[in-house]
């Protein structure tokens, strides 16, 4: 070891020591040695005065000096046991206010009643209660087999005093999937870089930081209780009276920039005093310590902060906390250096990090809204009183924390990270439900069954799943399967799916009920304050519908999806979101379609009213599917069409000759040769929809016919947010790409808005999105018998407003050969209301609690999928190559111009034989 600071002192003092220069010279060699040593410069020890009166109590101490400076080695010192002061309470601070004192006085005391609990804790020798199941919670039933209680007692879960067993520090330390789980871990316990750690609620983020805290020194300190009893209670107070009662601060606007400053002031003192308690009890938890650099020593630590309301002593951390709270701020500043520089001598780290976790910062976050001005929350007060203490890091979890007072240039930099992983696997499930089942459960038919429907329905969020293990415990196991039905129906609002509900009742005790009971289900209501988010979920809604995927990825406000509780951040930086579990979409159910009724849920008119621009999760565009699907059915009375496509669509001016047939939603695939083309009629009943079929894919792959989808939801690689084909009267097909527009009185959407976005249809343009893609406009050509007089490739452009309606007449035709139209939407609304909220309930349900089978099924006549086609010969098939062949029209043929006329507004025809105001004429078959 080699300490230059001191090795230039004994140079200097080599000429001319003498007993006159030895305290001097004593003293700057001490500053050197409690520097090396991160001990305190109390002057009561370095200084000149102190080092003179030193050596003269122990002369011995002159006779080492002079050594070391003959020698120019200053080893005698450094070993010499009276100079390293380790058993002293050394400090820089001194009292400033007889509050000061009084503290000084109480704080020995107050340790000392304290000193033998401590070190009892630090030395491991309290046991710690296990949670067990109370008297009331065991069910009357014979069920309640000794058995179940032995295991219970065998796991060893820690009791914090709540009513339901703590899962989230259930064996922390003892990582499942460790590879996983130390990868996350150090993404978000970084030394010396501060984090904010982001995810939706019950995604797993307190289990997360207690692990990384029983691996590493720090503090817990949760900004909100909750049910689980975790930790302190010193800033949930602080964060409500405990800042409000203070006699500068003020709480209710107006405030001007000296009540800004008086309330940042206020806020960073108060919130600092949390931390010093903190640091007094580690000083105090390191002494009783016989090996400090155990992770053993850091777990017994965090126990000993998280179980502080289970204590005999009661939450000693808050005790303190009201103790310190009243000594002055220059006093606890430098106390607090004191102390971190004692703790890192007896850590023997110099460069010790002490990491900070702030849990459920949210609360801290929306605390005092606009009292520390603008660009400053509570938390950020917080952050910035603990920013400027040397060796802290901070880790602030919540749902959601404003990022804009955390990305100021003026302030310390910080990192988000997203990544609490999620049950997305039924591997990583089971993993996890097996360690709370009995062998003679877990290994039945009776819990295989148990793990199959936990997965189908509690996927996710680790919230679900763990709340549910939770009843099972309370309930000692009883009767699991119906158990898990009550919970079902509790958490998803639907009713049990295994049995009725008069089996349920039957069979499961009120106390199991009571147990499902204590845990609070997503319920979405609050969502009508969100129009933006609402719509998201509208959307999600209408994907899992139409697609049959049980999951929606969201690429577009995600942080504003995770912290609505809707959707789980599944990447490490909040990039992508998840919506994915049964107990968030179904209880979705209610306030999406039953609420508003099933037309407004298809056509959100009154939440569209609200937005102030465009959303970016359309669901309009979703609505039109199973509504135009509806319009292009035939009617049972008649088994015809019930409308023209002139009905369907609105055409300026005068609607073309070939739009004033019928016409049906078709499928384009290939044969089996795969060269020539077949459409088949997709007329299907939403009613009978069947858990394999798909109405609508993502995929661009569609456009190669490859799908056997009848609808694209194109909006990720083209202009259009949805493509289809119709097939006329005489057989004849064209696509109809679609698109929306918000218009309402906060958007002033205008006719020249809508003309560049039918500029942006024509297929020259529709696929040019600022991304590289398969898709092209050439592969248009491939449709069988195209109209010709819709273009080359022939392509009706349609664009909708919403919930304001456009007047196609109002926009001006470009040069474009391909036609354009708008939806007649008060038409699709009718269709609307023949659907059925049991069916789309029921839809819903199966795609997100049903597996699909491992081939999709292909629609048919009998099961809601479109007619049957009888089996073709090859001389059918020669035959069709060639009529498609013959239809396909020459390029660059120039298309007849459509005259104008004043409105196309028309009342929806509820029937075939509803007039059409504008002159057509027939063409010859």
């Amino acid at each position: 070891m080699s300490i230059p600071d001191v090795e230039r002192i004994l140079l200097g003092a080599s000429n001319d020591f003498s007993p006159e220069i030895a305290p001097s010279t004593l003293s700057a060699i001490l500053h050197a040695f409690f520097r090396r040593r991160s001990q305190p410069l109390d002057p009561d020890y370095v200084s000149e005065s102190a080092c003179a009166n030193l050596l003269t109590t122990r002369p011995e101490l002159y006779t080492l000096l002079e050594r070391a400076v003959k020698e120019q080695d200053y080893a005698c010192l450094w070993d010499c046991e009276i100079l390293s002061f380790r058993d002293v309470d050394l400090r820089t601070r001194r009292p400033y206010h007889p509050t000061d004192t009084s503290f000084e006085q109480e704080l020995p005391v107050f340790l000392k009643a304290h000193q033998k609990f401590i070190s009892a804790f630090a030395r491991s020798t309290v046991p710690l209660d296990s949670w067990t199941p109370s008297s009331v919670d065991m069910s009357a039933t014979a069920t309640s087999a000794s058995g179940a209680d032995s295991f219970i007692s065998y796991l060893k879960i820690p009791d914090t005093s709540a009513d339901s067993p703590c899962l989230a520090l259930h064996d922390v330390g003892a990582l499942i999937n460790a590879d996983i789980l130390h990868q996350r871990l150090q993404n978000i316990f970084v030394p010396r870089s501060h984090t904010i750690f982001l995810n939706t609620s019950g995604s797993g983020k307190t289990r997360l930081v207690l692990e990384g805290l029983s691996q590493h020194w720090g503090f817990y300190i949760p900004c909100a209780s909750d049910n689980s009893c975790l930790g302190s209670l010193d800033m949930d107070h602080c964060l409500g009276s405990g800042i409000s009662n203070k006699r500068k601060f003020r709480q209710n606007a107006p405030w001007d920039e000296d009540s800004v400053q008086h309330n940042s002031w206020v806020a960073q003192n108060t919130f600092s005093r949390i931390l010093l308690s903190r640091l007094i009890l580690l000083k105090a938890f390191l002494d009783e310590l016989e090996d400090k650099l155990t992770l053993d020593a850091r777990h017994q630590w965090l126990l000993f902060q998280v179980l502080t309301m289970k204590l005999e002593h009661g939450d000693i951390f808050h005790n303190l906390t009201r103790k310190v709270d009243r000594v002055t701020q220059m006093y606890a500043d430098e106390m607090f250096t004191d102390l971190l520089l004692d703790i890192k001598a007896r850590y023997g780290d110099a460069n010790m990090n002490i990491f900070c976790v702030l849990d459920e910062a949210q609360r801290a976050n929306d605390a005092f809204r606009g009292a520390f001005g603008k660009q400053s929350t509570a938390l950020r007060e917080i952050a910035s009183a603990y920013e400027k203490y040397d060796g802290i890091t901070l880790i602030l979890t919540g749902t959601h924390i404003d990022l804009g007072p955390f990305r100021r240039a003026d302030f310390p930099e910080y990192r988000v990270c997203t990544d609490t992983g999620l049950f997305d696997t039924p591997q990583s499930q089971r993993q996890y439900v097996l360690r709370y089942l009995p062998t003679s459960l877990a290994d039945s038919p009776t819990g295989q069954t148990l793990i199959s429907r936990m997965w189908w329905w509690l996927r996710g969020r680790y919230r679900f799943t763990a709340s549910f293990i939770s009843c099972l415990l309370i309930t000692q196991y009883e009767k699991p399967l119906h158990l898990l039905d009550a919970y079902i129906s509790w958490f998803t609002g639907v009713d049990p799916p295994h049995m009725s509900k008069a089996v349920l009742q039957e069979q499961l005790s009120r106390s199991a009920f009571e147990a499902v009971h204590r845990f609070s289900p997503f319920r979405g209501s609050f969502l009508s304050d969100e129009p933006q988010i609402l719509f998201a979920m509208h959307s999600a809604m209408f994907k899992i519908m139409l697609s049959g995927e049980n999951h929606v990825r969201f690429k577009e406000q995600c942080f504003r999806l995770a912290a609505q509780g809707v959707a789980v951040l599944t990447d490490h930086k909040g990039e992508e979101a998840l919506v994915l579990e049964p107990c968030i979409v179904l209880p979705l159910i209610d306030p999406i379609f039953r609420q508003p009724g099933v037309a407004s849920a298809f056509f959100p008119d009154a939440l569209a009213s609200q937005l102030h621009k465009a959303p970016p999760h359309h669901t309009y565009p979703l609505a039109f599917v199973p509504t135009l699907v509806q319009a292009l059915m035939k009617t049972k009375k008649t088994d015809k069409i019930a409308h023209r496509l002139c009905d369907l669509f609105l055409f300026p001016g005068i609607a073309p000759d070939w739009a004033t047939q019928s016409a049906q939603l078709v499928r384009i695939t290939r044969t089996a040769e795969k060269r020539a083309l077949r459409a088949t009629v997709f007329q299907p009943s939403f009613s009978k929809i069947a858990r394999e079929h798909v109405w609508a894919t993502e995929s661009p792959e569609w456009l190669q016919h490859e799908t056997n989808v009848p609808f694209c939801i194109a909006s990720q690689f083209s202009q259009a947010d949805l493509i289809f084909v119709l097939r006329l009267e005489d057989n004849r097909c064209l696509q109809v790409a679609l698109s929306t527009l918000l218009k309402n009185e906060h958007v002033k959407t205008s006719p020249s808005d809508i003309q560049v976005k039918l500029l942006q249809l024509a297929p020259k343009n529709l696929f040019k999105v600022g991304q590289p893609t398969t898709a092209s406009g050439a592969h248009f050509d491939d449709i069988p018998r195209e109209v010709a007089e819709a273009g080359n490739p022939p392509l009706l452009r349609v664009v909708s407003t919403f919930p304001y309606e456009v007047d196609i007449n109002e926009v001006e035709r470009d040069k474009v050969p391909q036609p354009i139209a708008t939806l007649n939407t008060p038409l699709l609304r009718e269709c609307a209301n023949s659907f059925n909220i049991t069916d789309i309930v029921k839809r819903i349900v199966s795609v997100m609690t049903t597996p699909r089978s491992g081939k999709r099924k292909r629609p048919s006549v009998g099961d809601g999928g479109g007619e049957p086609e009888r089996p073709k010969t090859r001389s059918m098939t020669k035959k069709e190559e060639e009529a498609n062949k013959a239809a396909r029209p020459r390029r660059g043929v120039p298309k007849e111009e459509v005259p104008l006329r004043k409105s196309t507004r028309r009342v929806p025809a509820s029937s075939s034989t509803a007039k059409v105001p504008t002159p057509v004429r027939r063409r010859k078959r």
